[in-house]
């Protein structure tokens, strides 16, 4: 996880960075790239509480890796089978898995707008 602070004249600026990842099976595993930025982060009081207001970007990549255990790169030739079946013969496993990925894709923005309370906002 990166993190990174720094203080301007329109307020504070803080950059955020993960990759957290998910193992589903011994041959596929999640990837995600979380990125959140907060931009002009300036305290105001508001009923006698004091709370922080900016613009807040929020970004997540993910991706599906498979044999990421590096079982089938041994030689040209398992790579190539490699391909074939993932591309022919397990397609449909793939896609099973591509499709739960982006649900826990999913599941994590609502997570996310739902702590920092955007729940009646839509993402851009």
């Amino acid at each position: 996880m990166n993190h990174k602070e720094s203080v301007h004249e329109k307020g504070k600026t803080i950059d955020i960075a993960m990759e957290p990842w998910k193992t589903v099976t011994d041959y596929m595993k999640y990837h995600f790239k979380i990125k959140i930025q907060l931009q002009d982060i300036k305290d105001v009081k508001v009923e006698h509480k004091t709370l922080q207001e900016g613009t807040v970007h929020i970004t997540i990549t993910s991706y599906l890796e498979t044999d990421h255990e590096g079982r089938w790169q041994s030689n040209a030739l398992f790579l190539l089978w490699n391909f074939l079946y993932d591309r022919y013969a397990y397609s449909s496993l793939t896609n099973k898995y591509i499709r739960g990925m982006r649900q826990d894709t999913n599941s994590l923005k609502n997570a996310i707008y739902s702590y920092l309370n955007f729940a009646k906002r839509s993402a851009k």
